[in-house]
């Protein structure tokens, strides 16, 4: 069995646990592949088989299963029309010969009526928090209105910092199937000469790049690669804005040259098998002369006209370099992992200055100055002598800044976003910036998220802003041997996929990836009122009874470990859920704080009486009219259509009910929020929220329905939803 399908299996494919199976095949484990440096080619969709053996396709930019066209990229996928139907062994593709959770499922005395339609209700993407930093450089500029420009996961932001909204390019919904938009990871932006428009460029297995709107966000132009290109990794606009010239991700490393206007492609040159980190027009009118930079390059290409590049000539010096740009008389600037800046007239090496101590993540040519931003956490403004004009320093690395005047906008490795005048520097954006992030919980207007990133940090939904950012561990611990799978390099105790909170004690609990239970005061996060360990397994699901007087926690240990809390945090172990096969995935509390009822990664289906933690082997016939708390289960009787035709168990992460009870969201494998209908019964439709680039792993309704709120696991964006005014007339029969 593959490593991305035990990946999967294991709960969400990019963060698959490395524990062991304990009960083969139900629960097997596994590491997935790191989708770190460099991208490597991922497919924009999932394949199936109908019925009448018609090769089905799950468009991710619809949300819906189609007919599969000779256009498109066709993975070879087992004959998958049952929805858990075992595939031969040893393709690959094995999920589940039975469905052990079908005993357990019970319907309620008097079954509410259901109704597959699409819902009657709309959300809209209002505001994403966070700024990507990794794989990437130089992606965050101002535009001629002085708005920001950056991404994050699948869209292209525009941030009006001064009113604090936001435009995205992207984050359509399935009632708008014909829209423009990325479907995965941006990883390249650039800004025309005038700010007018912006050039975004993505991975997968059809790299896109679109030239779009900064005002309209609409589509000036857009180029499709082929197959094995595998992503646009870097890009640039030519100094008349009249042509894009961005690289792929393939073998050679191919430079492309698109005409704007037509959408054309005007050159293409192979760069040869190293690595490019950078890329940049000459900046001297008329002068088409294209630079590129990596690892083990540094050459020159005439892109336009086409032709051998040719190498810069270093004098047997270093060839190694990292960022690029060029002024307006022609001449090129390269830093390099040192922090040296060479000076490149043709292409020969004329200076060399050392400017930073550390790797130089970009050099950007604005109105006669260079900005240079390096890992030693500092910004230069140098004159094209490589003078240094003014320093800043800041407490994370620089990996994007522009200037217009006497405004100057940085982006740090840490997700923040800051805007300087003179000496005042006022962050404008936050975020997460490690690993990936899973935790999620609401309460009234406050998000509370927990990351790989040593941080529990908590957001206000109405002042679209960050309240504070809360460090989880001082001291780092010790790798556990069965931790969450994750790209961060921090130890298991630095890293959360799990947050709660209770309203009754004001307290937020915090699960660890070593096992340990944090207790915050609301009040003041950074205070901790208790740490408890008492599990050697990581944990993605933790919730308060509704009466605040217990704490189940949801343990990879194959068990649930019941607190009994207090005012002042000194929370005790009261009991322990035992009897699974595999870890907690899901767990919802009855409404008396009776009852709570589990998913494991085995999809087993269990109920527990609490306090005494003993199994209720009939707790589907038992509790079948007791209201739940939550909905967080994902194979009780209400729920069964969460499950698109042809999509296997652990397609679906995470779902949640809204409060009104009137609709179920769900996040899935595809990067969709999904709403349905509640009950949400077979064959259900969906409306899908296109934004996010990776694994949907939470979402949640706030506590009026006015908002859902959704975070993407390795992709590291919490997206804000609104609901908008609903019109009947954009729904057609094919959704």
């Amino acid at each position: 069995i593959n490593a991305e399908y035990m990946g999967k299996l294991m709960g969400c494919g990019s963060a698959a646990a490395k524990e062991p199976a304990k009960q083969a095949p139900a629960a097997p484990a596994g590491q997935p592949p790191n989708r770190g440096a460099p991208p490597a080619a991922t497919a924009t969709a999932e394949h199936q088989e109908d019925g009448d053996g018609k090769k089905m396709v799950y468009n991710k930019e619809t949300g819906h299963f189609e007919e599969a066209k000779d256009n498109l990229d066709k993975k070879d996928r087992p004959d998958d029309e049952e929805l858990f139907k075992a595939a031969e062994e040893g393709n690959g593709e094995q999920f589940m010969a039975c469905k052990p959770w079908i005993g357990a499922v019970v319907a309620p005395s008097k079954p509410p009526p259901s109704n597959g339609a699409c819902p009657d209700v709309m959300y809209k993407l209002d505001y994403v928090f966070g700024f990507r930093t990794y794989e990437c450089r130089n992606n965050l500029f101002i535009s001629e209105s002085g708005k920001l420009v950056y991404m994050l996961a699948a869209l292209g932001i525009v941030l009006d910092y001064g009113k604090n909204t936001q435009q995205f390019f992207g984050g359509k919904s399935s009632k708008e199937p014909k829209a423009l938009q990325h479907d995965d990871d941006i990883l390249a932006l650039a800004l025309s000469p005038d700010r007018k428009l912006c050039a975004t460029g993505q991975i997968g297995a059809i790299p896109k790049l679109f030239v779009w709107d900064i005002e309209t966000q609409a589509v000036k132009a857009q180029y499709k690669l082929g197959k094995n290109t595998r992503g646009i990794i870097a890009l640039s606009f030519s100094n008349d804005g009249k042509y894009v010239a961005f690289i792929d991700n393939s073998n050679d490393h191919n430079l492309y040259v698109i005409d704007v206007a037509s959408s054309s492609l005007k050159n293409t040159q192979k760069t040869g098998p190293d690595p490019i980190k950078d890329i940049a027009w000459s900046n001297k009118p008329g002068d088409y002369t294209i630079g590129v930079v990596g690892p083990k390059i540094i050459k020159f290409f005439k892109g336009v006209e086409g032709g051998e590049g040719k190498r810069g000539l270093t004098d047997g010096g270093n060839v190694n370099f990292s960022s690029i740009t060029s002024d307006d008389k022609g001449t090129f600037y390269a830093g390099d992992p040192q922090g040296n800046v060479c000076i490149f007239v043709e292409n020969k090496k004329t200076k060399e200055v050392s400017i930073h101590k550390g790797e130089i993540n970009l050099l950007n040519f604005v109105n006669g100055e260079i900005l240079s931003g390096a890992n030693d956490k500092k910004l230069n403004i140098l004159d094209l002598e490589l003078k240094v004009k003014k320093t800043y320093d800041f407490d994370a690395k620089v990996r994007a800044a522009d200037k217009v005047g006497d405004k100057v906008v940085v982006g740090l490795s840490n997700a923040t976003i800051l805007v300087i005048t003179g000496d005042t520097k006022t962050p404008v954006m936050k975020g997460h910036h490690d690993g990936e992030i899973w935790g999620l919980d609401i309460c009234d207007d406050t998000v509370y998220t927990s990351c790989d990133d040593n941080k529990l940090m908590t957001w206000s939904i109405s002042n679209k802003k960050n309240l504070g950012s809360y460090t989880l561990n001082e001291k780092p611990g010790e790798k556990i041997k069965y931790g969450a799978s994750s790209i961060t390099n921090l130890p298991d105790n630095q890293c959360s996929r799990a947050v709660a909170y209770c309203p009754a004690l004001k307290h937020i609990a915090v699960a660890t990836n070593n096992g340990e239970l944090h207790v915050h005061s609301a009040e003041d996060p950074s205070k901790i009122l208790c740490v408890k360990k008492d599990t050697e397994r990581w944990v993605e699901k933790i919730a308060y009874s509704p009466d605040g007087k217990w704490l189940a926690f949801g343990t990879h240990e194959n068990s649930v470990i019941i607190y009994e809390t207090n005012a002042s945090g000194q929370y005790t172990v009261k009991g322990k859920c035992t009897g699974m096969s595999s870890y907690i995935m899901a767990l919802d509390w009855t409404d008396d704080s009776a009852f709570i009822r589990t998913n494991s990664g085995a999809y087993e289906y269990l109920f527990y009486k609490i306090p005494d933690c003993k199994q209720d082997p009939n707790g589907g016939t038992t509790t079948k009219d007791m209201h739940y708390a939550t909905q967080s289960d994902k194979l009780g009787w209400y729920v069964t259509g969460i499950y698109p035709p042809g999509a296997k168990g652990t397609d679906i992460n995470t779902i949640d009910r809204s409060n009104s009870e009137k609709y179920v969201i769900s996040g899935d494998d595809w990067g969709l929020v999904n709403i349905y209908r509640y009950p949400c019964r077979e064959n259900a439709k969906a409306i899908a929220l296109r934004g996010h680039s990776e694994h949907v792993v939470r979402v949640k309704f706030n506590k009026d329905d006015s908002y859902i709120v959704s975070v993407g696991g390795q992709d590291k964006a919490i997206m804000l939803w609104k609901k908008a005014q609903y019109h009947v007339n954009l729904i057609t029969n094919s959704q």
